[in-house]
This record gives C-alpha cells, sequence and structure tokens, in this order.
C-alpha cells in the first residue's frame, strides 16, 4: 500500500500532493484529536450531571425524612398517650364535664410539650357523639366525605398515609391552597371507638425548603425539581 500510495503521488503535480498532504498529514489528524477531545467533554458533562442529580436526589430525601420523621414521632407520642386515647373515648354528660376534661389534657404547656411543634395544625377525629368540635378534638363526621377516608379507614394494614392535596374549595374565583396532611390512627388503646390523627404540615415551610435545595443551573441549561400532583404516599 505504500509503494502504490508512492506511484500514485509522485505521478501528480506539486498542487495535488500539497492538498494530500495536507489532508492527511493535518486535517485527519486534527479531526481524531478534536473528536475525542469533544467525546471526552461530553462525557465528563454527563458524569457530572448524573452526579449532581443523584447528590441533589439524596438531599431532597433527607429533607423529607427529617421533616417527616419528626411528624411521626409526634404522631408516635399522642399514638401512645393514654390519657389523650381515654379523653377521645370517654363519654360525657355535658360541655362542663368534656371542657374540664379538655383543659386537663390540652392544656397549652402540657400539649406543647407533648408535640413540640409549631409549625403544624394537629386535630384529632374520634367517633365519639358526646365531645365538642372545637380546637384539636373534632368528630369523625367531618372526615367522611374526604376522598381518602374509606380507603384509610376500612384498609386495617394501613396505619398512617402522607397526602398531598388541594383544598376541596367552591369558590371558582380563589385559587385552591396545596395541602399536606400526615394522618395516622390512634388505635393503641380503646379500638372499639375510631380515632384518627391528621397533622397538617406548613406547605409553605416545605416548599421553601424544596427551593433551596433546588439546582438550577442556567448556564448548563438544566433544571431539577420536585413536584408532585394530588399524590398520596402510604408510610
Amino acid at each position: 500500500y505504500i509503494k502504490k500510495w508512492e506511484s500514485w503521488l509522485n505521478n501528480r503535480n506539486m498542487r495535488t500532493k500539497i492538498i494530500a498532504m495536507f489532508i492527511f498529514c493535518v486535517l485527519i489528524p486534527i479531526i481524531f484529536s478534536d473528536g475525542f477531545v469533544i467525546s471526552s467533554m461530553i462525557r465528563n458533562e454527563q458524569i457530572e450531571y448524573q452526579t449532581d442529580t443523584v447528590n441533589m436526589a439524596t438531599t431532597l430525601k433527607y429533607a423529607f425524612s427529617d421533616l417527616f420523621s419528626y411528624s411521626d414521632s409526634i404522631a408516635s407520642g399522642i399514638w401512645i398517650n393514654n390519657n389523650i386515647n381515654s379523653f377521645l373515648t370517654a363519654k360525657y354528660n355535658n360541655v362542663n364535664d368534656y371542657y374540664e376534661e379538655y383543659d386537663k389534657i390540652f392544656r397549652k404547656a402540657y400539649f406543647d410539650g407533648l408535640t413540640g411543634f409549631e409549625d403544624t395544625i394537629i386535630t384529632m377525629y374520634t367517633d365519639n357523639d358526646t365531645v365538642l368540635t372545637g380546637g384539636y378534638v373534632k368528630k369523625i363526621d367531618a372526615l367522611k366525605d374526604m376522598e381518602w377516608y374509606h380507603d384509610f379507614s376500612n384498609v386495617v394494614a394501613t396505619k398512617k398515609k402522607l397526602i398531598w392535596t388541594y383544598d376541596n374549595m367552591k369558590n371558582e374565583f380563589l385559587t385552591p391552597n396545596r395541602r399536606v396532611y400526615y394522618l395516622r390512627k390512634l388505635d393503641h388503646t380503646y379500638k372499639d371507638c375510631e380515632k384518627i390523627l391528621m397533622i397538617e404540615l406548613n406547605y409553605g415551610t416545605l416548599s421553601r425548603k424544596i427551593m433551596n435545595i433546588v439546582l438550577i443551573d442556567i448556564k448548563k441549561k438544566y433544571c431539577f425539581f420536585l413536584w408532585r400532583e394530588n399524590s398520596e404516599y402510604m408510610v
């Protein structure tokens, strides 16, 4: 092949020889070297993107885990508390008896010490007609129109649930607010009376946590974020 190449090149004029030498000695090596460099850059960019995405997903995972594990610890404290479960189940003869017991159980210093979580709304629902709706306690009838209630209530194996949803507002001129609810059945004691704990997490706080972690890199032209629409998570 070399002799054929030399014979072909010797029989060509100077212009053709220069062009051939330029193509084989300059252009082709440049194409191969640049192609190698570009492919390396693309591969490194992909590796960097994957690493950034994995790191962000891990950070989000721990951020959510911290928030919801704290809610779970609060729910566990209420779930195991015999005084609260007894209060939600007891039958009251009159309003005065009810409020007297309510004040004992939910006296601010005591209950705030039990929950220790100011950035939430805590509500306990009970299937007890003698309780009064207000404060931390409501009748369970208020939940029965909720889409999730029957599935959550009837499935024995489901003890906890995390729900992302919107307000059920009927006003077409108002934008529904997003809500995050942590649910737990209060079935540790007095199981003959259905009791459900609802902890409404502050969606604004949760959203800010996400936005502080979200990676937005305009230069690299990619954005990673977490968004679940009307999602339900089983715990």
